[in-house]
């Protein structure tokens, strides 16, 4: 048996072995010295900076490897060259600055590494890009630097360049900034306060840059917005003289002596207590208890200031926790908001307006009017980055508060009205509201700004 197993599988062994010996040779290209012919151009589309061409292969050679696209991206430069393979009909060209006319030439690869003669292929690129971009800039003085904004509807990738002499030696320094977002934004600084000449470039991938934009700017000033003077506060509690706040859904209690004036007395051992948890039958009597988020505030701070900073101080020795603000808005204007019974034909329509409780209809649809709009989302986290407040965060807390930086494109506006929508319940899940300090930080707007 074991004799004619072996006998079997030496005749095996020795079929495969004939048959690899006869396998067919793969590499059938037959080699020539024949150039191909060259592509006919079916279409040329003009881009951004650049071009697609579109192509099909000559029909008469079989053998084409590919296309290789030769041009160059300004008069004089180096020459690109690029390839595409047999299976694709088109090939972009792109890195162009302006929209003058280019010369592109086309040329056929076969399998046998034989080249067609050039196709010369006339093409007008788009506006290029950093144009685009440049054309939509938009430079503002922001607090202590230069705040630059654009359109970027391409997406492509940017660098924003702003040239200024030091302050201190004159000598030219530049700063840069890369981007590929859509909609940009991005502040320069430090720069003292003081006019500065400023220059602001778009360069590209390619080493391109955009016509360049001069002006001056003299960066604000950041000092903290005063409250109060000598002859009282200067902030105010929109609408809870003549009640209006009532229409406006905004939490117009006190609790016994903790005063709306006191988030600004600079006192940080007091603070400004609700009193009671928010319902709405504080705003209309028997229309329900549940709890209602969000809570909404105004602020009159007078006048017009521009704003870059909040700060928010919890209730002391209970920060990260109890009545404190955990998640909030702030919404602003420069515009008086709308009243009361001037303005709606009842309390119940102004409610709807002001407010998003579902009791009352709510639609917030002030947000999309009266100019308002939205200059921060604040959330009083933990220092650390824990989920449960440390005794290290609540000491962070307790000496520093929470810093929120406004939104940057809207630190040259300005407003005069703030409103305070908290979109989360407190620390300790309930609507019944402290705050020890409310601060805001920028500079009194010019005659020209406001």
């Amino acid at each position: 048996m074991k004799r004619i197993y072996f006998v079997l599988t030496g005749m095996f062994m020795i079929a495969i072995m004939n048959r690899c010996a006869e396998l067919p040779d793969y590499d059938d290209t037959v080699r020539d010295n024949v150039p191909p012919g060259q592509v006919r151009v079916t279409d040329t589309t003009s881009l951004p900076g650049g071009a697609i061409i579109r192509y099909s292969l000559p029909p008469e050679d079989t053998d084409v490897l590919g296309v290789i696209t030769r041009y160059s991206r300004r008069e004089g430069g180096e020459i690109i060259e690029t390839y595409t393979s047999a299976f694709a009909d088109s090939t972009l060209v792109e890195g162009f600055a302006d929209t003058t006319a280019r010369i592109v030439r086309l040329i056929t690869v076969d399998k046998s590494n034989n080249r067609s003669e050039p196709l010369e292929v006339r093409v007008k690129p788009g506006t290029a890009p950093i144009e685009l971009v440049r054309r939509s800039l938009v430079v503002t003085a922001g607090f202590g630097g230069v705040v630059v904004a654009w359109k970027n509807h391409t997406r492509s990738n940017i660098g924003i360049y702003l040239y200024s002499e030091s302050d201190s030696t004159g000598l030219a320094t530049d700063m840069n900034y890369y981007s590929g977002a859509e909609d940009g934004i991005y502040i320069f600084g430090e720069f003292a306060h003081h006019p500065w000449n400023f220059r602001i470039q778009i360069k590209d991938r390619w080493n391109n840059y955009s016509v360049p934009l001069d002006t001056v700017l003299t960066p604000l000033e950041k000092t903290k917005i005063p409250a109060r003077d000598a002859t009282g506060f200067l902030w105010k509690r929109h609408g809870f003289a003549d009640g209006s706040s009532l229409w406006r859904g905004d939490f117009s209690r006190n609790g016994g002596q903790n005063y709306f004036e006191n988030m600004f007395n600079e006192n940080y051992a007091d603070f400004w207590g609700g009193g009671v948890e928010n319902t709405p039958s504080i705003y209309i009597a028997g229309s329900g208890t549940e709890k209602t988020v969000p809570l909404y505030f105004t602020i009159d701070l007078g006048r017009s200031y521009v704003i870059c900073q909040h700060r928010l101080w919890h209730d002391q020795n209970n920060e990260l926790g109890g009545q404190n603000l955990r998640a909030y808005e702030l919404w602003a204007t420069n515009e008086t908001p709308k009243g009361g019974p001037s303005d709606f034909a009842t309390q119940q329509e102004s409610l709807a307006y002001w407010t998003s409780w579902s009791v009352f209809n709510g639609t917030d649809a002030w947000k999309s009017e009266g100019g308002w709009i939205k200059i921060a989302d604040c959330e009083t986290l933990p220092y650390s980055g824990s989920t449960a407040p440390t005794d290290a965060d609540k000491t962070h807390a307790k000496e520093n508060g929470f810093t929120f930086d406004i939104y940057p494109e809207y630190t040259g506006t300005p407003f005069r009205y703030i409103r305070v929508a908290v979109v989360r319940s407190l620390w300790n899940g309930n609507t019944n509201p402290r705050i020890a300090e409310f601060e805001l930080f920028g500079s009194v707007a010019t005659e020209e700004s406001e």
